[in-house]
């Protein structure tokens, strides 16, 4: 698997993200449940309420550390 690095920046004060978000794509539906089991056992709520909303993708938002919203899709089929 290859090593991905991501760098964020931060704003001083810090003001967590609600509604702008980065969005990761995954290859498939079984790699986006594997990892939303994943963040759900590092104790991380995952949210599945917009799962069947963006036309072609499945997804899930959740929240990093510091409660910035993230949205990780896969396509179907």
């Amino acid at each position: 698997m290859p090593t991905v690095e991501v760098h964020l920046g931060v704003e001083d004060p810090f003001r967590a993200a609600t509604k702008a978000h980065p969005g990761l794509l995954v290859t498939d539906i079984a790699a986006l449940e594997s990892l939303a089991d994943r963040i759900r056992q590092a104790e991380y709520d995952v949210d599945w309420s917009e799962r069947a909303s963006f036309d072609g993708y499945e997804r899930f938002h959740c929240q990093d550390g510091f409660g910035n919203r993230i949205e990780v899709l896969a396509p179907v089929g």
